[in-house]
């Protein structure tokens, strides 16, 4: 099954989202996103307890992992002085 596009939450490649909560629905195996700065990402998937992932520099993250491809939707809530680049989806085996 072919996962949810990948996103550019500020608009475009060139440009990082830094707003405070974001919500994105998805389609897909896992997402990842690719975050710059240092801080906490707190990630919400369906409205769950959230879990904080640690940004210790540039890089891509993984925010979450399915067994197959399921549809969810993600919160994603940075502390100050994250950058959002672009949040990605990876392809899962379909469900029957």
């Amino acid at each position: 099954m072919p996962p949810t596009p990948e996103l550019f939450p500020g608009g475009s490649w060139e440009e990082a989202w830094t707003g405070t909560e974001l919500e994105v629905p998805y389609e897909a195996g896992g997402a990842y996103a690719t975050v710059e700065g240092s801080g906490e990402l707190g990630v919400t998937i369906d409205g769950s307890s959230a879990t904080q992932i640690e940004i210790d520099g540039p890089g891509l993250y993984k925010l979450t992992d399915h067994p197959k491809h399921e549809r969810h939707a993600i919160t994603l809530r940075p502390s100050q002085g994250l950058h959002i680049w672009s949040i990605s989806f990876a392809a899962g085996v379909p469900t029957p």
